[in-house]
């Protein structure tokens, strides 16, 4: 006859206990003792994954700052192009003195609005024009090193060699046309680093976030619940779990069967 220990049946309780648990909750791993070593390697996957999504963020930031930055600089050209507008009219010697003085008037105010620009444009309290912070670095990915960086330029008139705004003749009327064309050019040179600091940070962003996807995927390998897998243990378990209780049901009724042939015996 078959029969039943008390071992067998507690481990199938077990078993039936777990897989209902893991196949309820969606975790393989739901505590340390199920698989101390799948849990240390899932968690240190998720912690990377965790410092690269951190990484896309700082990445996105940085983005975003090199935006408003290259959003001034447009505006910082255009201003500096007017300039030089105003210095080739006052390249003439047909012009009055009343006219002369129109034209200072307006690049000078010109030139005020410019150092406005690049001394207000900020990200999240940091200067980007003012020169006060001519770089500024963020790290892209989850491990020290892999970092991005954006060269701020300085943009105010004194950096770009307006400071000095004189109309008051041809003459020099045409050294700031000169000032004008170098700050243009100065300009368009910072557009295009930032430009090309964006792209390159957009890289690393988009690398980051595949990382960050990717190694998800593998911690949730190794700890997340196969439901195909774990449904069939959880069936054998409770196959076997009905098998010791017709066992149990069995031999109780031996134990009776015997107690009642002793009975009748005397």
């Amino acid at each position: 006859m078959l029969t039943l220990s008390a071992s067998a049946s507690n481990s199938t309780h077990q078993a039936l206990a777990l897989t209902a648990n893991q196949l309820s909750s969606g975790k393989r791993i739901t505590s340390a003792a199920v698989d101390p070593a799948g849990l240390a390697a899932a968690n240190a996957l998720l912690t990377q994954a965790a410092g690269f999504t951190a990484g896309a963020s700082n990445a996105q930031s940085a983005i975003d700052a090199s935006n408003v930055a290259q959003g001034a600089l447009v505006t910082i050209s255009d201003a500096a192009r007017s300039l030089n507008t105003l210095a080739v009219a006052a390249n003439n010697d047909l012009l009055s003195a009343s006219d002369r003085a129109a034209l200072q008037t307006q690049a000078g105010q010109t030139t005020q609005a410019i150092n406005g620009i690049a001394g207000s444009t900020q990200y999240n309290g940091v200067s980007l024009l003012a020169g006060s912070t001519p770089t500024v670095a963020v790290q892209t990915g989850a491990n020290e090193g892999s970092t991005g960086a954006l060269s701020l330029p300085s943009s105010g008139t004194g950096a770009l060699g307006l400071s000095n705004v004189d109309l008051s003749s041809s003459s020099s009327a045409s050294s700031f046309e000169h000032a004008t064309d170098a700050a243009t050019a100065a300009i368009g040179s910072s557009q295009a680093t930032l430009g090309s600091q964006t792209v390159a940070l957009g890289i690393d962003q988009q690398n980051s976030r595949t990382a960050s996807v990717n190694l998800t995927a593998a911690a949730s390998n190794i700890a997340d619940t196969d439901v195909a897998k774990t449904a069939t243990k959880a069936a054998a378990a409770q196959t076997q779990a009905q098998l010791q209780i017709a066992l149990q049901i069995q031999a109780g009724l031996a134990a009776s069967s015997v107690l009642g042939y002793f009975a009748h015996s005397r």
